[in-house]
Formats: structure tokens, C-alpha cells, sequence
């Protein structure tokens, strides 16, 4: 009798502890399930907000890994990455040398390693580098990259740590691409909205160039007789264009004479008609087809 009620003891106990892992489980799995419609979510709200997104993935990715250190890093140039880490946040870094990306970035291939720094620093030697920096004897560490153009596996990246040997596992791996999928995502939609601003900002400024030839071209056609009302209307397409005061000056003998100007707000006002001598040296520069660029 007394043994089978060991034995049912011992039954009970181990669906207890079955039960507890499920809800282990069961809860981790919610808890990347809500993770993730955050990210998404910011990713529909903010596509451009990088220094957000690149937070929120690399908090998420140290916390559900259950790492000591998470680092997310993006390429955008030969030499500059933009990046995120638990110690420093969100920051831009430039003037990084090409081999040491190369060296340290993985290019296709999730990487992963664990165990005393010396028996695979031969390999990951700037991790080792780092991780003996942060006084560590051992540690494992996972990387993920993150393919933000298609076909390019190798612009980004996702890094955790753990300051101890315990090695990270399938799941791990399968965590952190979710994470670099979701980056890749937000990281195109950023640049397709960044080529669409650009070409709306294109076209409204060929629309202004338009615009403003058109006011010139009506006022040749309605008043051809008048030249300081034509002379005007360009002086006013020219400042509206580039933001700056312009001014028309035409030569007459050895004097400039201004004939049309538009000032921008801060400048001093300038009345047509002014008249300025000039030498025969500034005669000359003037009086020459090629552009003159002074800096005042």
C-alpha cells in the first residue's frame, strides 16, 4: 500500500512538473507573440523611427534570450554603421575600418560559440577582444545577420551575449532571425518612404521651376515693353528658388545699375536703381560669359 502510494506521489510530482514547464513554455511563447505585434506595430506606426525600432529589437532579443548583452547594428556606408546597445542606446559610429566590419559581421549564417574565450577567440577575435575587455574568461555568443537589400545577407546584425559559458540553442537562433526579419522589414519600408519623399520633394521643386517660368514667360508676353517689370519678375522667381535675396544688375558705361531685387527675410532692403562704378578689371570679369561665383 505504502508503495503504491510512493508511487502515486512520485506520478503526481513529475505531471507538476511537466505542467509547470508548459506554462514555462507556454508563457514565453506569449510573451514573443506580444513582443513581436509591439515591433510590428511600431514598424506601422514609425517606419522611419530607426532609433525606436533598433531599441525595442535589441531589448527584446537580450530579455527573451536571457543574455547579459545585445547589440543590433545596420551598414549604411563603407566605413559608418547606425547601432544599439544596453550600455550606450541608439548612436551613429563613423570611421570604422572595412576589415574590422568584415571581420566581425556575419554574412549569411546565423554564428554561434560558447565556452573559455582562448579555444575560439582564433576565430571571433574581436569578440574575444571585447568580451576579455569586459573581464570575461568565458561567455557564448550568437549572431544573426539581418538582410536589409534582397539578396544581401550581410548589412546587418543582431548580437546577444551571455557572460557564461551556457550555449545558446535552436530556439535562439530561430528568436533572433524572427527579430532580423521584423528590422529587415522596417528597414526597407524606411527606405522606400525615404525614395518616395525624395521623389515628392523632386517634383514639387520641377513644379516651382515650372511655376516660375511661367510668371516669366506671361509677363515678356503681356508687357514685352517692360523691362524693369520682366527684369522684377525673375529678380522674384530667382530669390523664391533658392531662398536667397537676388539681385539683377546690368552694365551701363562704367556703372552697374540694379534693375530688378527680391529680399529674403534678414537681408537688408535694396532699392532698384542703385548705381555702382566699376574699373575696368571688374568690366572685364563681368562682361564674360562664364559664371562668376563670389563668396562675400
Amino acid at each position: 500500500m505504502n508503495r503504491e502510494i510512493e508511487q502515486l506521489r512520485t506520478r503526481v510530482q513529475q505531471l507538476e512538473h511537466v505542467l509547470t514547464q508548459r506554462d514555462q513554455s507556454l508563457a514565453a511563447s506569449l510573451d514573443r507573440e506580444r513582443t513581436a505585434a509591439v515591433i510590428l506595430g511600431l514598424i506601422s506606426r514609425s517606419p522611419g523611427d530607426l532609433e525606436q525600432l533598433l531599441g525595442q529589437i535589441g531589448a527584446a532579443a537580450k530579455r527573451l534570450s536571457e543574455s547579459d548583452l545585445a547589440f543590433v547594428g545596420i551598414h549604411v556606408g563603407d566605413d559608418a554603421l547606425i547601432a544599439w546597445d544596453h550600455n550606450r542606446g541608439f548612436r551613429r559610429v563613423g570611421g570604422i575600418k572595412p576589415e574590422v566590419l568584415a571581420a566581425s559581421w556575419p554574412r549569411a549564417a546565423p554564428k554561434m560559440w560558447s565556452g573559455p574565450i582562448e579555444h575560439w577567440e582564433h576565430e571571433y577575435p574581436i569578440s574575444a577582444e571585447v568580451a576579455r575587455r569586459d573581464g570575461l574568461t568565458e561567455c557564448a555568443e550568437l549572431q544573426v545577420p539581418i538582410a536589409v537589400a534582397d539578396g544581401d545577407a550581410g548589412q546587418g546584425k543582431i548580437t546577444v551575449r551571455r557572460n557564461t559559458a551556457r550555449a545558446y540553442g535552436s530556439e535562439h537562433v530561430a528568436l533572433l532571425q524572427n527579430f532580423a526579419t521584423q528590422a529587415a522589414i522596417a528597414l526597407k519600408t524606411a527606405r522606400v518612404i525615404g525614395e518616395l519623399q525624395q521623389r515628392n520633394a523632386d517634383v514639387t521643386e520641377a513644379l516651382r521651376r515650372a511655376e516660375a517660368s511661367s510668371a516669366i514667360l506671361r509677363q515678356i508676353s503681356e508687357a514685352p515693353e517692360a523691362l524693369d517689370q520682366t527684369l522684377q519678375t525673375i529678380a522674384v522667381a530667382l530669390s523664391d528658388l533658392s531662398r536667397m535675396t537676388a539681385a539683377i544688375w546690368l552694365i551701363d558705361g562704367s556703372e552697374l545699375v540694379l534693375r530688378g531685387v527680391a529680399v529674403v527675410a534678414g537681408d537688408p532692403d535694396i532699392l532698384p536703381g542703385i548705381r555702382v562704378p566699376i574699373d575696368e578689371a571688374a568690366m572685364s570679369i563681368l562682361s564674360s560669359p562664364t559664371p562668376v561665383v563670389v563668396d562675400l
